[in-house]
């Protein structure tokens, strides 16, 4: 038994050592280059010097035909460079907190002047008898009167602000400046109209009829306010063909608020001083109409 297994030792020794010695005397495989376009004469090649696949590549004859001509590899193809955007991340936080800002103010004056609230919705869309008797309580609450046309300008401004890129002037001056700029022409506006039919009221001695007509303007001037906020809560966080959907759906509810306004105010002081329609709307071309269109101009051209 000792005997076997030392033959059987001595047998694999010899079959290992001249393993070895074949291995070292055989010639060394050529390299196969996968990716080469030109290839070499020591390696195989994927493609030709034109770009399209070697039907003799290391697929074999009949793959590498097939890998060239299918449409699903395309692998004969020209090669697709997709470009490369660096993304720039904006800081928007300031959206968030200038809108919590604007409904904390409403939800405070809601919550401060809760009656100022009912009567005004009462006014506007209700046509009762105690519309005169309403509109004295109105006239009389001096504060929540001016707190809610200052939330109106500060809509207004944010609502002219977010329209910017539509005429071309985003970008003229940093956000603080360029709603400051819209709250600060919204306000001198709105302290320039009613001085002006103060004082119309007071040369022609028709007081009444300009307390009136200011009443019917400034309300309407409140509502459209409380119309633009959810408006401006969906142009800040959308863009593209949705913001422009939003912004004409604002624009038409204005639209609607400035007609109702022109009707109104003609109900309000045609019984006092039974002017014709054609002389009231020559009166709202000339005195509310006209300056505005000359302060955007100068404003549009001042920013541009």
């Amino acid at each position: 038994m000792k005997i076997f297994f030392t033959l059987l030792t001595v047998l694999g020794t010899i079959v290992s050592v001249s393993a070895q010695e074949v291995d070292t005397l055989l010639p060394a495989e050529p390299l196969v280059e996968m990716a080469d376009t030109i290839g070499t004469e020591s390696g195989y090649r994927l493609f030709l010097p034109s770009g399209r696949l070697d039907p003799s590549s290391v697929y074999g004859p009949y793959s590498g035909e097939r890998i060239a001509s299918d449409s699903l590899f395309r692998a004969a193809s020209p090669v697709l460079y997709i470009p490369e955007q660096m993304r720039v991340v904006q800081n928007i936080d300031w959206k968030f907190y200038l809108l919590c800002g604007i409904v904390f103010f409403l939800a405070l004056l809601r919550q401060l002047f809760p009656k100022y609230f009912t009567d005004l919705f009462m006014v506007v869309f209700n046509t009762t008898v105690r519309q005169k008797q309403l509109r004295e309580q109105l006239g009389q609450s001096t504060l929540p009167s001016l707190l809610l046309s200052l939330f109106y300008c500060i809509t207004g401004s944010t609502f002219l602000y977010l329209t910017e890129p539509y005429f071309g002037m985003d970008g003229r001056f940093p956000v603080a400046g360029s709603m400051l700029l819209w709250f600060l022409m919204l306000t001198a506006l709105f302290v320039a109209k009613y001085l002006l039919l103060e004082f119309l009221g007071w040369v022609f001695q028709e007081g009444e009829a300009s307390r009136h007509y200011l009443f019917v303007v400034f309300t309407v001037n409140k509502i459209a306010g409380l119309y633009l906020l959810p408006f401006i809560v969906l142009m800040a966080y959308t863009g593209g063909d949705a913001q422009k959907i939003i912004l004409k759906l604002a624009l038409v509810g204005l639209g609607i608020l400035i007609i109702a306004r022109l009707v109104r105010g003609f109900q309000a002081i045609q019984p006092i001083l039974r002017i014709p329609l054609l002389q009231y709307l020559l009166f709202v071309a000339a005195f509310e109409i006209m300056p505005v269109l000359v302060v955007c101009k100068l404003l549009v051209q001042f920013i541009a």
